[in-house]
């Protein structure tokens, strides 16, 4: 009896540990029209590729047996970037993103995205008046005698 409950609860506890080795990642995406959702790794070098491809749906869920490596990662509807994410080791790999048409994008359980998200959202603006400002200073010196 004592041995059997043992192999019951190894087998249980083993389940769970693999079950919490894996990456998992839940999007839910609303006025998105797409026929595959591509989950793609950056090379390293200059360019990113396909690493996981499934069939698009509003509530897609992209799964991968054992953890993935550290690293950046873009998430694509088609040929349309849907959203960029990291990745880092020792973190839990269980993220849910939501996602709509305007290109809202929220990260419901991974503070180092959200936190990447605000701060690409942020350069986005220092570069949109950097070049405001560039304009008006050529603008300036053209008109100067």
């Amino acid at each position: 009896m004592k041995k059997a409950f043992f192999i019951l609860s190894l087998l249980v506890c083993s389940s769970v540990f693999s079950q919490a080795q894996n990456f998992v990642l839940n999007i839910n995406s609303t006025g998105i029209k797409a026929d595959s959702i591509h989950f793609q790794v950056f090379d390293k070098k200059r360019d990113f590729k396909d690493s996981i491809v499934i069939p698009f749906s509003e509530k897609a869920v992209v799964k991968q047996k054992g953890i993935m490596p550290a690293g950046y990662y873009r998430v694509m509807a088609d040929s349309n970037m849907l959203f960029e994410l990291l990745i880092s080791e020792n973190k839990k790999q269980n993220l849910t993103v939501t996602t709509d048409a305007d290109a809202n994008v929220v990260f419901a359980n991974s503070e180092e995205n959200a936190n990447c998200l605000a701060y690409n959202r942020q350069s986005e603006i220092y570069a949109g008046q950097r070049a405001a400002l560039q304009k008006q200073f050529t603008d300036a010196q053209q008109t100067m005698p």
